[in-house]
C-alpha cells in the first residue's frame, strides 16, 4: 500500500511536469510548478520553472520592441509632414508673382528652404536606420560632443512648435563643461522623442523643462526632461 501511495505521488508530480510543457507549447508562459521537495524529480521542476520565466521575459522584450518600433515609425512618419509642409509654403510664397519679397526676405525664405530639406533629410536617414534596426544592423558612431549645446540646439527648434501647442519649453543649462563620448544623432533622437511625448501628452498650459547636469554618480552627466502630465501608469511602467 505504501509502495502505491509512493507511485500515484511520483506519476502525480511527473504529470505536473508534462502539464508544464504542454501549456508552455500552447504559448502559456504563466504556468509554473512550485516543487520544491528538493530531490531529482523537484530539481527538474525548479530548472523548468526558471526556464519558463526566461522564456516569459524573453517574449516580453520582443512585445516592447515591437511596440517601440511601431511607435517610432509612426513618429517619424508623423514629422515627416512638418518640413514638407514648410518647404511648400516658401516655396510658394517665393514663386507667388502677387508676394512682395525683399531681398532679405528672398534669403531668409531659403535658408527655412535649405533647413527644412536637412530635416527632412535626417528623418528619411531615420527611416533607413529603423530598416538598419531591424535587420540587426545598426551601429553607433561615437564621437566627442557637447552634450549642452546639442540639447539647447533641440530645444530652439522644438521652441515654435511648443508655442503652437500652448506649452512653454525651457532649458537650464549646465555650471559646467559638457563634453561626453556619444553618438550625437542618437542622443539627439531620444532628446527629440522625450519632447514629441510632452507635446502628445502634456496638457495646454503646461511646461516642459530640459537640463543637463552632473549625475549621482560622479564623473557622468544626466540629461533630464520633465513636465507637468499626467505622467506614466503604475501598471505601464516598464511596458
Amino acid at each position: 500500500l505504501a509502495g502505491l501511495i509512493i507511485v500515484r505521488l511520483l506519476v502525480r508530480r511527473l504529470r505536473s511536469i508534462g502539464d508544464l510543457a504542454t501549456r508552455v507549447a500552447e504559448g502559456d508562459l504563466s504556468v509554473r510548478i512550485r516543487d520544491t521537495s528538493g530531490d531529482e524529480i523537484g530539481r527538474i521542476a525548479e530548472q523548468l520553472d526558471r526556464m519558463t520565466e526566461r522564456i516569459a521575459e524573453a517574449r516580453a522584450s520582443l512585445e516592447r520592441n515591437e511596440r517601440q518600433r511601431r511607435q517610432l515609425f509612426a513618429d517619424i512618419t508623423h514629422e515627416l509632414a512638418t518640413p514638407l509642409t514648410s518647404i511648400r509654403g516658401f516655396a510658394e510664397t517665393l514663386l507667388d508673382p502677387q508676394v512682395g519679397v525683399s531681398p532679405d526676405e528672398r534669403a531668409k525664405y531659403t535658408r527655412g528652404l535649405l533647413e527644412e530639406a536637412a530635416r527632412l533629410d535626417r528623418l528619411i536617414s531615420d527611416l533607413f536606420d529603423l530598416a538598419r534596426l531591424e535587420a540587426g544592423a545598426s551601429t553607433l558612431h561615437p564621437e566627442r560632443l557637447d552634450l549642452a549645446a546639442l540639447a539647447r540646439h533641440t530645444v530652439d527648434r522644438y521652441q515654435k512648435r511648443y508655442g503652437d501647442a500652448g506649452l512653454r519649453l525651457e532649458w537650464t543649462p549646465p555650471q559646467d563643461a559638457a563634453w561626453i563620448e556619444a553618438d550625437g544623432r542618437r542622443m539627439e533622437q531620444v532628446l527629440e522623442n522625450l519632447l514629441n511625448n510632452a507635446i502628445r501628452y502634456v496638457p495646454r498650459g503646461g511646461r516642459v523643462r530640459v537640463s543637463v547636469d552632473p549625475a549621482a554618480n560622479g564623473g557622468r552627466l544626466r540629461l533630464r526632461v520633465e513636465d507637468d502630465g499626467p505622467g506614466i501608469p503604475s501598471g505601464e511602467m516598464g511596458k
